[in-house]
């Protein structure tokens, strides 16, 4: 997971290195998910202030 990890915030890197080191079970399984979940949010965060990022255009207001 070294590759997944490198372009991650260091917290986040460190979630993933912790639960590589546990054994399977709901600990590992708790520390997995809560890296995804930040992994996710910060995703979105870098999505939505991409440089570039336009407005949607909808038909608001059109019929």
């Amino acid at each position: 997971m070294v590759e997944k990890t490198q372009d991650l915030p260091p917290d986040i890197a460190e979630l993933f290195a912790a639960a590589e080191k546990l054994p399977l079970g709901k600990e590992r399984d708790s520390l997995l998910w809560k890296a995804l979940e930040l992994e996710a949010r910060l995703n979105v965060e870098r999505w939505v202030g991409a440089p570039g990022l336009r407005s949607p255009r909808g038909t608001a207001g059109k019929d």
